[in-house]
C-alpha cells in the first residue's frame, strides 16, 4: 500500500506539481500599471485623438520576394524598414519596390567608423528614387560617445550633401535605464528621435515600460518621435513554451493604449525579424517575426490595416 501511495505521489508531483502556470495576461495589464497616466486622465480623449500615428514594418527586399501577399496585408503601412551594413550594396531594389507600392523607405545602417564606406554610400543616396529615412548607426551605448558622435556627424553631413531632401533618425534602445544622452550628435544633426522597443518577453514588463515612458520624456520636446523597433519576443526558451497569447494582448496594448495617449510620435516600426540566429549582439537572438505565426500576423493586420 506504501508503494502504491508513493507512485501516485510521484506521478502527480511529475506531471502536475512541476507545471507552471503561465498568467492569463501580461503583468503590464495589472490595474495598478494600466490606469497610471501617461498625460493627465482629463487630457485622454483629446491625446487620443491629436495623437495619431503611422504604421510600418521592418520588410526587406527578400522579405517581399518570399511573403508576395504581405503587402496586401499591412496595406495601410506608410513605412518599409530595411537593415544594412554600410558596407553592402546600396539597396535599390527595396526603394525602388517601396516607391512602387507607395511606402517610404525606412533604411537602417549598422555602426562604422569607416569613411570611406560612409562616403561610397552616401554618393549612391543621390541616385534613389524617392525620399528615404536614413536610421543612422542606432545607439546601444557600446561605443566611444565622443567617437561615436563623430562618426554620426560626418555620415549626417554626408548623406544630406548627396540627398538633401532624406531625413535623418538617430535611434536609441529606449528600454535601457540608461537614456544615452551623452551619445546624442546634437539637434542639428537629427531629424527625428528612433526609440527602440524589442520587449523580451510579455509578461513581467513593467520596468522596461517604465524605462521608455523615461526615454520619451527626455527626447520628446527635442525633435518628433518614431518608434523604429517595436516587438515582443513569443517563446520563452527556458520553459520552451509559446507565448503567442501574451504576445497578442501585448501587442494590442502597446498600438492602441500605451502609444496614442503620449505626445510626439510620428510612427511605430514593427520589428517583423528572426533574431535567432543573427550575429548582431545588441539586439537579443529572439525571434520577432509575425510571418509564420497566423495569431500575431493577424493581429497586427487589424491593427494596421
Amino acid at each position: 500500500m506504501k508503494k502504491i501511495f508513493i507512485l501516485i505521489f510521484t506521478f502527480t508531483f511529475i506531471f502536475c506539481g512541476c507545471a507552471e502556470k503561465v498568467p492569463e495576461e501580461p503583468a503590464i495589464f495589472t490595474e495598478a500599471v494600466k490606469n497610471e497616466p501617461i498625460v493627465d486622465i482629463h487630457e485622454k480623449e483629446t491625446k487620443t485623438k491629436e495623437s495619431d500615428f503611422c504604421y510600418g514594418i521592418t520588410y526587406s527586399y527578400e522579405d517581399m520576394d518570399k511573403y508576395s501577399n504581405m503587402e496586401s496585408v499591412f496595406l495601410n503601412s506608410k513605412f518599409f524598414a530595411d537593415i544594412m551594413d554600410i558596407s553592402s550594396e546600396f539597396p535599390s531594389k527595396f526603394v525602388i519596390k517601396c516607391y512602387i507600392e507607395k511606402k517610404t523607405p525606412i533604411i537602417s545602417l549598422n555602426y562604422t567608423s569607416n569613411t570611406a564606406d560612409m562616403i561610397k554610400f552616401s554618393k549612391n543616396c543621390l541616385n534613389a528614387s524617392t525620399q528615404v529615412y536614413y536610421d543612422i548607426f542606432p545607439c546601444y551605448g557600446n561605443e566611444d560617445k565622443n567617437e561615436y558622435k563623430k562618426n554620426f556627424k560626418n555620415m549626417y553631413s554626408l548623406i544630406k550633401k548627396y540627398a538633401p531632401d532624406s531625413k535623418i533618425i538617430w535611434s536609441v534602445n529606449a528600454l535601457s535605464n540608461n537614456s544615452l544622452e551623452d551619445f546624442f550628435p546634437g539637434e542639428n544633426y537629427v531629424d527625428y528621435i528612433g526609440l527602440m522597443c524589442l520587449f523580451e518577453s510579455p509578461y513581467d514588463n513593467i520596468e522596461e515600460i517604465s524605462n521608455f515612458k523615461s526615454c520619451h520624456q527626455t527626447y520628446s520636446d527635442i525633435k518628433p518621435i518614431i518608434i523604429t523597433k517595436f516587438a515582443v519576443n513569443y517563446f520563452d526558451k527556458n520553459k520552451h513554451t509559446y507565448m503567442i497569447d501574451g504576445a497578442e494582448k501585448f501587442i494590442e496594448y502597446f498600438y492602441k493604449e500605451l502609444c496614442p495617449y503620449i505626445p510626439n510620435i510620428s510612427a511605430v516600426i514593427y520589428y517583423n525579424q528572426n533574431n535567432s540566429k543573427s550575429q548582431n549582439t545588441n539586439i537579443k537572438p529572439y525571434d520577432y517575426s509575425v510571418n509564420s505565426i497566423l495569431e500575431l500576423k493577424n493581429t497586427l493586420s487589424d491593427i494596421i490595416s
